[in-house]
């Protein structure tokens, strides 16, 4: 089930602006929650079946996790919202990334299916 989540939370990451953010639910912090998602999976999956992967494999899904947490931090604020999703150059080089590692891993790109039960509203 990791590698399985691991697939779909690349994939997610791979998709089209719109679509990313329609996999997210409208009460969560949908930037961060593409990012945690996928760099949640990948320390799961290398940390568990580092069998698993060639050194291949292992460098583009790490270069995806580089280039998210590059755009982390106080001073990029600005790239943790819907409109950076959909406009930035950054989030483009994470699509662009992600869908390069999805050819490495031999996944196919396709929309995964939705994890939104996964998510609780605050209160």
């Amino acid at each position: 089930a990791v590698l399985l989540r691991l697939k779909h939370s690349l994939q997610a990451l791979a998709l089209p602006a719109e679509s990313q953010l329609d996999l997210i639910p409208d009460f969560t912090a949908k930037a961060d929650a593409l990012a945690l998602e996928y760099a949640h999976w990948l320390e799961c999956a290398l940390g568990n079946y580092p069998g698993e992967f060639s050194s291949e494999q292992r460098e583009i899904l790490k270069r995806v996790d580089t280039l998210l947490e590059s755009m982390s931090g106080s001073t990029n604020r600005e790239l943790w919202n819907d409109e950076a999703v959909r406009y930035s150059a950054e989030w483009s080089r994470v699509r662009e990334a992600s869908e390069s590692a999805l050819n490495v891993m031999g996944w196919e790109m396709e929309i995964p299916p939705s994890h939104d039960d996964e998510f609780v509203p605050g209160g």
